[in-house]
C-alpha cells in the first residue's frame, strides 16, 4: 500500500457513518494493482471497485435503471422491426402485382430467377436508403422525448443521462436494410419462379403451405394466452403481448386463404341474387383478388388486435394490482403530510390515542433479481416499509412468519421468490448494501410488491426518517388534524406499486401510439395505391355500362368490408388473450379497462379506410 492515499467519504444521512470511501493511487501504481492490496488488506467484507464499476458503487439505483435502458429500447426496436418488415412486405407485394407483366417480360428476355428478384430488392433498398437520414434524425429527436418522459414519470433517474453517438444509427440503419432486403426477397420469390404463362394472369391462388403456417401460429398464439391461468404475477402479461403478436403474423400469412374462403362462401350464397350490381360486383372483387383485399385487412387487424391487447392487458393488470392492495388496506384511512416532506414527529402518538394507527414508508430497493422478467443483474423496485405494529391492520396474507418480526435488518417477502429464515442482499435508497433477515412470506405480492421492508430498515436509510403515511382505521380524527398544518386525510389507500405501474402503462402508451400512427398511415398509402392502380379496372366496367354512381357504391362496399374484416378479425384475436387473463387475474372472463376502445378502433379503422379508397376511387371515375 503505498504512502497516504486521499481519502474521499461519501455523505451519509447516518450520523458517523459513510456510504462509500474514495481512494486514489499514488503515481505509477495502477488501481488494479491498488484494488488487490486493498482487498488482501481488507478481507472480503468490502466490495472493491474500479474502472466503470465505480459508477454502479456510487450509485446503484443507476446500475439497475441501466437494464431499463437495454430492455426498453430493444422490445420497441423489436416490435418496429416486425411492423416494418410486416409494412414493407405489403407494399413491395404491392408492387410487384402491379409491375408483374413487366417483370414476366424480363423473364422472357433471359432474366434469371435471382436477377428478377435482384431488381425488386434494388427497389425496396433504394427507399430504405432515402428513408435513413430523416429517420436517424427523428429518431434521435424522438429518443430524447422518450428519456424525459422516463425521467418524469420516475421510471429514469435524472443523473443518468442518454449517451448520444452514430452507433444506434448505424445498427438501426443495418437492420432496417436487413428487414428490407428479406421482405423483398420474400415477396418476389414467387413469382421470380413462375412460368412465364401462368404469370401474365393477373390473380393466383393463396398457398396452403403459408395458410397453414399462419393456421399455426395462431394456434400456437392461442396456447401462449393462457399464461396467465398459470403465472399470477406481472410477468404474465407477456403471455397476452406475445400472443398478440404471434396472432397478427398468423392472420398476415392466412389472411388470403380466409378472406377467399369467407368472400366466396358470401358469394356463393343466396343472399346474392338479392343485392344490387355494386353489391355483388365488391364481393366477388374480394373473392378474387383475396391478396389484394387481405393486405388491408391483416394490416388493420394488426392495429386493433395490438390497441386492445397492450391497454387492456395495463389496464388489467392495474385493476388486479389496485384490488390486492384494497383488500390489504381495507377498512383504513391514510394520513399524509405531502407538503411536509413526512409525517411530523408526535402525529402518530396522537394518532393512536384516538385509533389503531400504524406508520408506513414507500422506498426504492435494488435487489438481485426475484421474479420472471427481472433485470439479469440488478432490479429497482418500489418497496413498502412496515413495522410490527401494521400486523393488525395491513393484510399482505401472510403464508408463514409474521409482520411482529419486522424490526431491524428483516424483510418480508412474496412466497414465489423467498422462504422465512432466508437472507436476501438489499441496497437500500442511500447505496447501502443491507444483508436482511426474512421474517414472514405472503401472497398479495401483485398489490405490496415482491419485498416488504422493516420501518427501521428504511428510516436508516433515509435523510430525515419520517414515515411518509400513516394508516388508521376510521375515527373521528377532524378535530386532531386541524391541530397540524399541512396534514390530509383521504380514504384510499394505495399499495407501493401504484406510481410504478402508473409510469411503466404511460410509457406502454406513448410507444403504442407512434407505432399505431405508422401503421395507419402506411396502410391508408396502400390503399390509395391500390385503388389507384385499379384505373384499367373501372374504365372497363364503364365501358360496359356502369354508372359513375355504381362505381361509387361499389368501391364503398368493399371498404366496408375491408374495414369489417380488419375489425372482426382484430377483435376476435385480442379477445381470446384478454379474456383468459381477466379469468386469471381479476377471477372474471372479462378484461378490466376502457371498453370503448374496441368500438373506438373500428371507428378509427373505417375513417381509414373509407377516404383513402373514395378519394382517388373518386378521381379516377370522374
Amino acid at each position: 500500500m503505498p504512502p497516504p492515499p486521499s481519502w474521499r467519504a461519501g455523505r451519509s444521512a447516518r450520523a458517523g457513518t459513510v456510504d462509500l470511501v474514495a481512494i486514489r493511487a499514488a503515481p505509477g501504481l495502477a488501481p488494479e494493482d491498488l484494488a488487490g492490496r486493498l482487498k488482501g488488506r481488507l478481507g472480503e467484507q468490502y466490495e472493491i471497485a474500479t474502472g466503470r464499476f465505480r459508477a454502479d458503487a456510487e450509485s446503484p439505483g443507476a446500475a439497475a435503471g441501466r437494464g431499463l435502458l437495454l430492455v426498453l429500447p430493444g422490445s420497441i426496436g423489436g416490435i418496429s422491426l416486425m411492423i416494418v418488415g410486416f409494412v414493407v412486405s405489403g407494399g413491395l407485394s404491392l408492387s410487384i402485382n402491379r409491375q408483374r407483366r413487366e417483370l414476366i417480360l424480363l423473364r422472357a428476355a433471359g432474366a434469371t430467377p435471382r436477377q428478377v428478384r435482384r431488381v425488386v430488392a434494388v427497389q425496396g433498398v433504394t427507399a430504405a436508403g432515402l428513408a435513413l437520414a430523416p429517420g436517424a434524425a427523428s429518431g434521435y429527436f424522438l429518443a430524447a422525448r422518450l428519456g424525459e418522459l422516463l425521467v418524469s414519470v420516475g421510471a429514469l433517474r435524472a443523473d443518468q443521462p442518454l449517451v448520444y453517438g452514430p452507433l444506434p444509427a448505424a445498427a438501426a440503419a443495418l437492420l432496417l436494410l436487413g428487414v428490407v432486403r428479406v421482405a423483398s426477397w420474400a415477396a418476389s420469390l414467387h413469382i421470380s419462379r413462375m412460368p412465364l404463362i401462368s404469370g401474365i394472369a393477373e390473380t393466383r391462388p393463396p398457398s396452403r403451405v403459408r395458410t397453414n403456417a399462419g393456421l399455426l401460429l395462431i394456434l400456437a398464439s392461442l396456447v401462449l394466452a393462457t399464461a396467465p391461468l398459470v403465472i399470477q404475477t406481472e410477468a404474465a402479461a407477456i403471455g397476452p403481448a406475445t400472443a398478440a403478436l404471434l396472432a397478427v403474423i398468423g392472420l398476415a400469412l392466412a389472411g388470403p386463404r380466409l378472406v377467399q374462403r369467407a368472400a366466396g362462401a358470401l358469394a356463393g350464397s343466396r343472399l346474392m341474387a338479392r343485392v344490387s350490381g355494386p353489391v355483388w360486383l365488391a364481393v366477388h372483387n374480394c373473392h378474387g383478388h383475396a391478396l389484394r383485399t387481405s393486405g388491408a385487412v391483416a394490416a388493420l387487424g394488426m392495429a386493433v388486435t395490438l390497441s386492445l391487447s397492450v391497454v387492456l392487458t395495463q389496464t388489467t393488470i392495474t385493476k388486479a394490482r389496485s384490488d390486492q392492495a384494497t383488500l390489504g388496506m381495507r377498512d383504513l384511512v391514510t394520513i399524509t403530510a405531502p407538503g411536509l416532506g413526512g409525517i411530523p414527529r408526535g402525529l402518530l402518538s396522537d394518532v393512536r390515542a384516538v385509533t389503531p394507527a400504524a406508520g408506513v414508508a414507500t422506498t426504492t430497493v435494488v435487489t438481485e433479481p426475484l421474479l420472471f422478467g427481472d433485470d439479469s443483474s440488478l432490479m429497482a423496485r418500489p418497496a413498502l416499509a412496515l413495522g410490527p405494529d401494521a400486523g393488525g391492520l395491513v393484510d399482505l396474507e401472510v403464508v408463514d412468519g409474521g409482520l411482529n418480526g419486522l424490526r431491524g435488518h428483516a424483510i418480508a417477502l412474496d412466497e414465489r421468490v423467498g422462504r422465512v429464515g432466508h437472507s436476501l442482499d438489499v441496497i437500500m435508497g442511500d447505496g447501502a448494501r443491507v444483508r436482511a433477515r426474512v421474517v414472514a412470506t405472503y401472497r398479495r405480492g401483485l398489490g405490496f410488491g415482491p419485498v416488504v421492508v422493516s420501518r427501521d430498515l428504511a428510516a436508516a436509510h433515509t435523510t430525515t426518517g419520517l414515515d411518509s403515511a400513516i394508516l388508521a382505521r376510521p375515527a373521528e380524527l377532524g378535530p386532531l388534524l386541524a391541530r397540524w398544518p399541512g396534514v390530509e386525510l383521504t380514504t384510499r389507500p394505495e399499495g407501493p406499486q401504484a406510481g410504478s405501474a402508473s409510469a411503466q402503462a404511460l410509457v406502454n402508451m406513448a410507444v403504442l401510439a407512434v407505432l399505431l400512427a405508422y401503421v395507419l398511415v402506411a396502410v391508408a398509402n396502400r390503399l390509395v395505391a391500390t385503388t389507384t392502380g385499379r384505373r384499367d379496372e373501372l374504365d372497363g366496367l364503364r365501358r360496359l355500362g356502369a354508372t359513375p354512381r355504381q362505381l361509387r357504391r361499389m368501391i364503398r362496399w368493399e371498404a366496408a368490408m375491408i374495414a369489417a374484416g380488419a375489425s372482426g378479425a382484430g377483435l376476435v384475436l385480442s379477445a381470446v388473450p384478454l379474456v383468459l387473463l381477466g379469468a386469471g387475474f381479476l377471477a372474471r372472463p372479462a378484461p378490466s379497462g376502457p371498453l370503448w376502445l374496441a368500438p373506438a378502433s373500428v371507428l378509427v379503422v373505417g375513417l381509414v379506410v373509407w377516404p383513402a379508397m373514395e378519394l382517388p376511387a373518386r378521381k379516377i371515375i370522374h
